[in-house]
């Protein structure tokens, strides 16, 4: 029996065998877990479509949830999960499928009894043929307007004539309406699903034997038609189609340019991982990296590096590089840079010390390696069955073990301009003489390399410039040496005051029950200058200086996270927010260089070329979100404006005002920015309360030497405000107050509507409701609104937290129907769920109130699940640390009664709701009739309504 190589801190036990169908599998055995959680990989992905039916491997993804022989009900399988504090997905890729879901421990067999049927008997009804064509349809129209969507479409239309690479594997009703598609499903499932291209991992609390024995009883029926799994053999792409510059409108207005070089499939080479040596050296983004070489001559502003598709014949070694408006007008000044860089690395030969810095930490990484969720333990496990030999399922992703310089300068060999793509990205680029392509209608153009782009891709001039070098990193002093784990001597469950003078609040836990040698610390920098959260001018101006320092620190930040050390810096309404998680050797020491570079930084005149990079970035930015936004998100955004009294700021604000902004406003800005400050700390982790104490102090100490600063008080932190709904009793769902807007971008298909209710402020028993209301909505909502009805592709059920508020919402992005039949619909839903309400029996009741129980009490599973928790007590300034388990008892007591009441509240005694609309071209005729034929008070701008309600809240 194989040994499967584990983290030293994972208690988890594991169990590989094979049941005598061929079929892969894992069980793994977590005695504390409350969720468990189990995946089916099936080795058929869309590269197996039938050119005239592209699509069809998602199609059947889809088919195979619509119930099975021995469960017949369409919902069956979906509603039980959801009954069960659990949800499921799927997804088609390339070259596989994965089926997942994850439930309440204690329904684990019935789940995986009733998933299996999935692969042995499934029904594939014929009437479930064209609402799940629909479905389809819908999945496609809502990634329209996706950028990377329609760059993957464009790459894999580059392949040779006739490759399944280029063939266009989501679909959509024009690929699949086709007279006999229920045929071909039923065949293709038929033809391509056998047990020996399967494989399972199931998680749950159970022994490894009796998990052991669930797998056999559930998955050994499934037929084993000893298939061979359909593998690319050859190549996408040769000298006929490589060597080309292909020229792409986007959608949001971005600058980019993406270098494409084929490699070999590298899943075989996962010893070495030679691909991921090349991505961290030109990927890097500390001193003398290419990035660093392209924003000191204003060519970018960022830089990725990917191995993308890496499936059996080939991968693809991605460089993403976001320009400046310098980069755009010479691009082939960055070209040139990108060869020059690889040149380079091709001269100094392979290195050693960089391959075993790499390795110590793949090794520190993996024996520190924090739990993941049940679900995304079996999903990424099912995966590697297939992958990877046994005792290296769990290994084989995370460490390289073998020295192979000959086999990555073989792939560094392979980075000539032969085998090249470059791929160019811009919204303003001319459409006149280019092609449309046909599903995303994306216009492009492409054309062979130049000879002069040739050139300089072949024998690059070196770079003169003496401050900024291309060459290979200098070692990484963040390493760290030492891995310890302290041992507590008053172990706490919530976070303990250390300290609350005039310059800090330091909230501190110690905690080592996850075994890893890990610290989480947030520092908010409360700021009581320019008064940023009331005015959006100081706002914008905030998120510039904010921009700009980090550019200051990028090189000095990316070792640290080289080195486990990630770093979070964001600018929010109260100030900064700095967020740092990582190995504790270095950790207090790098936070402290983290504020020295802060309190010590000014923007000067010199810095003018700076703020315009990213003066240009944010405007590009903000943009797209305020003309062209994602719709379900931006109908979200629209209730925020509407509620929010102080501390939020629509896209449109801000790009108002920042039209506006000059250089010398952040000049300006920057004199006066941080001056009167406090500091509020959660330190959680491998760290005791001495340790945590002196980080805090020497962080204000060194503030206060390198920054004029003066401490504000506690009464003086920035107070954010919000409105109430109007309220109004009815007999019947209503929507009755609606805010709507139409999407400038004429050719956005997708219109959305998020239906809101406002519950009422976060006390326990509110919460505790509202989950058990929710929950018994969810599944329901998902089947109603979107299974049978087909309203859109995005349908669901949520509950919404805004400033101590709880919110119930359902949320709809639809190409199909408009804003206003959708509410409607919204509307009936409820009223249908109102009976069932009324008619619930007590054992009904029961089960509702125990998944949702269950589901709030998962335990947390890494480090950072605790962190956040009590981050949201903090910034809320509420301090409730117990608020979960508070909760939890509530529920456990909710009686159906006070279920029923509250419900006959929320939607009709109290009713306070409100429908965001976003209403795109398409569907504005349709609107407007519908609009005629029924009463709705129209909100006509968020200030108004801010006015005329009544301020209910106040969050400091």
């Amino acid at each position: 029996m194989a040994v499967l190589e584990k983290s030293p801190i994972d208690d988890r036990l594991y169990k590989y065998f094979e049941l005598p169908n061929k079929m892969k599998c894992l069980a793994i055995s977590d005695p504390t877990t409350d969720i468990s959680a189990a995946a089916v990989n099936v080795e058929v992905g869309n590269i197996s479509d039938p050119p005239e039916y592209q699509g069809l491997a998602h199609f059947l993804e889809h088919m195979l949830f619509m119930g099975t022989e021995k469960y017949p009900g369409e919902n069956h399988y979906k509603s039980f999960i959801s009954k069960h504090a659990g949800y499921n997905n799927a997804s088609t890729s390339q070259e596989s499928t994965r089926y997942y879901f994850s439930v309440s421990s204690q329904n684990l067999y019935e789940a995986l009894d009733i998933f299996s049927q999935f692969f042995i008997q499934p029904l594939l009804g014929e009437d479930a043929v064209s609402r799940e064509m629909k479905a389809v349809d819908a999945e496609h129209k809502k990634n329209l307007k996706n950028d990377i969507r329609r760059y993957f479409r464009l790459l894999r239309m580059a392949s040779k004539p006739g490759h399944p690479f280029g063939l266009f594997g989501t679909g959509c009703f024009e690929t699949l309406n086709k007279p006999d598609i229920y045929t071909e499903v039923k065949r293709f499932y038929q033809e391509k699903y056998s047990s020996n291209l399967m494989s399972v991992a199931v998680l749950g609390k159970e022994p490894i034997e009796i998990l052991e024995k669930w797998i056999e009883d559930c998955f050994s029926n499934i037929p084993n038609k000893e298939l061979i799994p359909d593998k690319l053999e050859e190549q996408p792409f040769d000298e006929t189609t490589n060597g080309f510059l292909t020229k792409i409108i986007s959608v949001k207005n971005k600058k980019e340019i993406k270098f494409v070089w084929q490699f070999p499939g590298l899943s075989q080479y996962y010893l070495s991982k030679p691909g991921k040596y090349l991505t961290h050296l030109i990927g890097h983004e500390g001193k003398n990296s290419l990035l660093s070489a392209l924003t000191n001559e204003e060519l970018a502003s960022s830089l990725v590096t990917e191995i993308s598709f890496d499936l059996s014949s080939f991968s693809l070694f991605v460089i993403t590089i976001t320009l400046t408006d310098k980069g755009f007008a010479h691009y082939d000044r960055v070209v040139e840079l990108v060869h020059e860089h690889i040149e380079i690395l091709k001269e100094k030969g392979i290195q050693k010390w960089v391959f075993d810095e790499l390795r110590f930490m793949d090794i520190a990484n993996f024996n520190n390696k924090s739990e993941k969720s049940p679900a995304d333990e079996v999903i990424e496990l099912s995966r590697n069955l297939h992958k990877y030999p046994p005792e290296k399922i769990i290994s084989g992703p995370c460490i390289r073990e073998e020295w192979n310089p000959e086999l990555i300068r073989s792939l560094l060999d392979l980075m000539r301009p032969s085998n090249l793509q470059i791929y160019f990205l811009c919204q303003k680029f001319d459409k006149t003489n280019m092609a449309e392509e046909s599903f995303y209608g994306t216009f492009y153009s492409r054309e062979r390399f130049s000879d002069e782009l040739l050139a300089k891709m072949i024998s690059p001039r070196r770079n003169s410039n003496k401050e900024v070098i291309l060459d290979l990193p200098v070692p990484n002093d963040f390493i760290p040496t030492l891995f310890h784990i302290e041992e507590p001597q008053d172990l706490k469950l919530v976070p303990n005051l250390l300290l609350d003078d005039e310059k800090n609040t330091v909230w501190h836990m110690f905690d080592n029950s996850f075994k890893a040698d890990k610290i989480i610390a947030e520092l908010m920098i409360y700021c009581g200058d320019c008064a940023v959260h009331l005015n959006p001018f100081f706002h914008v101006l905030a998120q510039l200086w904010n921009d700009m320092f980090y550019h200051k620190f990028r090189e000095t930040d990316y070792l640290a996270k080289c080195a486990g050390l990630k770093l979070s810096f964001d600018f929010t309404y109260y100030g900064l927010k700095i967020n740092l998680n990582g190995y504790s050797q270095r950790f207090a020491n790098f936070f402290e260089t983290v504020i020295s570079a802060l309190s010590s930084f000014e923007i000067t005149e010199n810095d003018c070329s700076i703020f315009d990079i990213y003066y240009i970035k944010k405007k590009s930015a903000l943009e797209s979100l305020a003309l062209s936004p994602e719709p379900i998100d931006e109908a979200f955004n629209m209730f925020k404006d509407l509620v929010s009294v102080n501390g939020y700021f629509s896209h449109q604000e801000k790009l108002e005002v920042l039209r506006n902004v000059t250089f010398q406003d952040i000049l300006w800005f920057s004199k006066k920015w941080l001056k009167n400050v406090r500091f509020e700390w959660l330190i959680l982790g491998c760290i005791n309360a001495e340790s945590a104490l002196n980080m805090a102090q020497a962080v204000a100490s060194i503030f206060e030497s390198k920054r004029n600063i003066q401490y504000i008080s506690k009464e003086d932190y920035p107070i954010n405000e919000i409105v109430t709904i109007p309220s109004v009793s009815t007999d019947k769902s209503l929507s009755n107050l609606v805010y709507s807007k139409h999407i400038e971008d004429k050719t956005n298909k997708n219109s959305a509507v998020v239906a809101i209710w406002q519950i009422g402020t976060e006390d326990p028993k509110a919460f505790a409701g509202m989950h058990i209301i929710l929950k018994f909505l969810k599944e329901p909502c998902f089947t109603t609104l979107r299974t049978k009805e087909q309203l859109g592709y995005i349908v669901s059920a949520n509950h919404r937290r805004i400033r101590g508020n709880l919110y119930l919402s359902i949320d709809i992005q639809s190409s199909v129907s408009c804003c206003a039949h959708v509410t409607e619909r919204i509307s009936c839903f409820i009223d249908a769920m109102r009976q069932k309400v009324l008619e619930i029996t007590d054992e009904e009741y029961e089960k509702i109130k125990n998944s949702a129980k269950n589901a709030w009490a998962r335990k947390d599973v890494a480090l950072i699940g605790k962190f956040d928790r009590f981050m949201t007590e903090v910034v809320r300034r509420s301090y409730q640390f117990t608020k979960k388990e508070d909760i939890e008892q509530v529920m456990h007591s909710y009686t159906k009664e006070e279920f029923q009441n509250l419900f006959e509240r929320i939607f009709y005694k109290n009713s306070a709701r409100v429908d965001l609309e976003l209403i795109s071209e398409n569907l504005r005729e349709e609107q407007e009739v519908l609009e005629k034929q029924c009463e709705k008070m129209k909100i006509q701008s968020p200030n108004y309504f801010k006015r005329s309600n009544a301020i209910i809240y106040n969050s400091r």
